[in-house]
């Protein structure tokens, strides 16, 4: 949460970030910058989801500062499949009389946000915090405290978004949550290595992916393969001449945009 903000370095996020996906390598791992820090922010390539949060905000598709910080995050990626999170307003501040609004404001608020969602195609979830009434401000009220309307928008939207996740039944190409037994990294050998090393990987239907190289600044300096692969096991050699020696990561990403990654040290 707000790494950039609260001082984090980028060494230091990239090492509990690396950490936390080589435990967890299946779940999608997020940050959440405060707002003011966008353009400082550096995000390592284990980091699966991005966001930021700006409070005060009518309507984010229209409001120009808003815009001018998404287009700021998603140039801070490391890597063009890294998803986008919004950060809806879910509280209502006294200031926000200031603004003209009323706690029942907030229910389009909802709204202008879910429709900013929908319509990005970077954009894989929408998060309302939960904030306690009186957490910043003796009268701030939080999502439970909001009006009826306002909660009921909230199951509303909840609802639209649970009809478009496919069902166990009904599995989508496009969808993003692929099981994590659709498609594994299975081992890459030798490693470390000091010319060239392979990679095995498997998928478990025939489907687009693309096994790709990053630098440790999370900068993509090749693509091994692109394209539909048929099921099964599969086998790629990254031919390492003319690398310099450090830390790499392969990626596995299929077109639904869910990927997986691990570590590569090269030595010369």
């Amino acid at each position: 949460d707000e790494p950039v903000h609260n001082g984090l370095s980028f060494e230091d996020l990239q090492t509990v970030s690396d950490l936390v996906k080589s435990d967890y390598p299946a779940i999608p791992t997020l940050i959440i910058e405060a707002w003011p820090d966008v353009d400082s922010l550096q995000i390592p390539l284990s980091i699966d989801w991005c966001g930021f949060d700006k409070y005060g905000v009518y309507d984010p598709n229209t409001d120009s500062e808003y815009q001018q910080l998404l287009a700021a995050l998603k140039s801070r990626r490391s890597d063009p499949d890294q998803r986008i999170v919004i950060i809806m307003d879910a509280q209502f501040l006294p200031d926000y009389y200031g603004l003209g609004w009323t706690p029942d404001t907030m229910k389009t608020v909802a709204a202008n946000y879910y429709n900013l969602a929908v319509s990005d195609s970077d954009v894989i979830a929408l998060v309302g915090y939960l904030w306690p009434g009186g957490l910043d401000n003796p009268a701030q009220m939080g999502a439970r405290e909001l009006p009826q309307t306002v909660q009921d928008e909230y199951v509303r939207i909840g609802q639209l978004i649970i009809n478009n996740v496919v069902s166990i039944a009904e599995p989508r190409e496009d969808f993003a949550f692929l099981p994590p037994e659709d498609f594994k990294l299975l081992q890459n050998y030798p490693n470390p290595f000091n010319s060239a090393t392979t990679i095995e990987f498997q998928i478990n239907a025939s489907r687009f992916v693309e096994l790709s190289i990053y630098n440790y600044l999370g900068q993509k300096v090749a693509v091994l393969t692109s394209g539909t692969q048929i099921a099964g096991r599969h086998e790629v050699q990254w031919d390492a001449h003319g690398f310099t020696s450090g830390v790499y990561f392969y990626r596995l990403t299929t077109k639904a945009g869910f990927s997986k990654t691990r570590k590569l040290i090269l030595l010369k």
